[in-house]
């Protein structure tokens, strides 16, 4: 039984990271009723292991580590793969290279406003090809805003690790995304040309 105190501390410094966990949540399981069974899941697992938690630390991480998790182990449970492609033979392409700032953590970089604004049938198709490993890393990056550190405590990898992951699932998101991108947000593009002729004597 749960007492009024602690549930009362759950609400206040777990409850308020709703919204991104069911976000996280639909990118994980690509379907609206899992979604919300693994958010659910997610909140009965940290009230019960509340105790564990340190207050006045980074809640938020703490509960997507758990949401992961428990992603990972119900795919486990159901013994079946993710339809996904390797990106170990990823190479560089021109998409990111393009974004404006494409390494910024900012809140209004490219990235962030791209993946808030739109969520269309192509990312979410695009997103759902990437292997789970990887698109969790982008979503907790560019979606969540997490810093590196944060996506390797949440993930349980070293630094270098997420940067690898990062720079892989960008790149296979480039190349999928960027005849959508060119004809529906041009505007998220370096107009090189303007550039070169500025540089010009």
């Amino acid at each position: 039984m749960v007492s009024p105190e602690i549930y009362q501390d759950f609400q206040q410094e777990a409850l308020v990271h709703t919204d991104a966990l069911y976000r996280y949540a639909r990118r994980l399981t690509n379907d609206t009723r899992e979604g919300e069974d693994l958010l659910q899941e997610t909140f009965l697992r940290a009230l019960r292991f509340w105790h564990q938690y340190q207050k006045g630390t980074n809640c938020k991480a703490w509960l997507f580590r758990i949401m992961r998790n428990l992603s990972i182990n119900r795919a486990q449970s159901k013994a079946r793969s993710p339809v996904s492609d390797s990106l170990e033979d990823t190479e560089e392409w021109s998409l990111y290279g393009k974004l404006k700032d494409p390494e910024s953590l900012q809140e209004e970089s490219p990235e962030k406003r791209f993946f808030e604004q739109n969520w269309s049938p192509e990312i979410i198709k695009a997103m759902a090809k990437l292997p789970e490993e990887y698109r969790s890393a982008i979503i907790l990056c560019d979606v969540e805003g997490f810093s590196y550190q944060e996506i390797a405590d949440i993930l349980e990898v070293p630094i270098g690790t997420v940067r690898s992951r990062l720079n892989r699932a960008r790149t296979r998101l480039q190349q999928m995304l960027l005849g959508y991108v060119q004809e529906n947000h041009p505007d998220l593009l370096v107009k090189r040309e303007v550039g070169d002729k500025e540089k010009e004597p």
